[in-house]
């Protein structure tokens, strides 16, 4: 991703590492919950260094946010089980899981990956 600067929204809650998030006011974006139209991934960084028993996030509510959006690579964290070329949607925790017919979905996966690993994936919009 040489070049390439991410879109910046607002957290309009605590966002964690590499999940979908969606639309949330002006210039805000929220994690998805189950079933929801994404409009992109956050960005896998986060705001602290690795600490035993605490989960890392990428923004708090009120921090900015890198977001990536239509049409480009990044890497999404899987829910369950995942394979190339799945059409993705959010879960309850906004992690990537296979969407089935008439499902909205949010990206494709570029790669395989097992449940709670990091998927290589494409941000896009559409109806499996």
């Amino acid at each position: 991703m040489t070049g390439f600067a991410a879109p910046s929204f607002i957290a309009k809650g605590n966002i964690s590492p590499s999940r979908f998030v969606k639309q949330s006011g002006d210039h805000g974006v929220l994690q998805c919950v189950a079933n929801e139209e994404a409009i992109g991934v956050s960005h896998e960084g986060t705001r602290e260094a690795p600490i035993t028993g605490i989960t890392p996030l990428t923004a708090i509510e009120g921090e900015g946010v890198m977001v990536y959006t239509d049409t480009v690579t990044c890497e999404i964290e899987a829910g369950a089980n995942i394979t190339a070329g799945q059409k993705l949607k959010p879960d309850a925790n906004a992690r990537a899981i296979p969407a089935v017919a008439t499902n909205v979905y949010s990206a494709i996966a570029l790669a395989g990956a097992a449940s709670g690993e990091r998927c290589k994936c494409m941000v896009t919009r559409g109806v499996a």
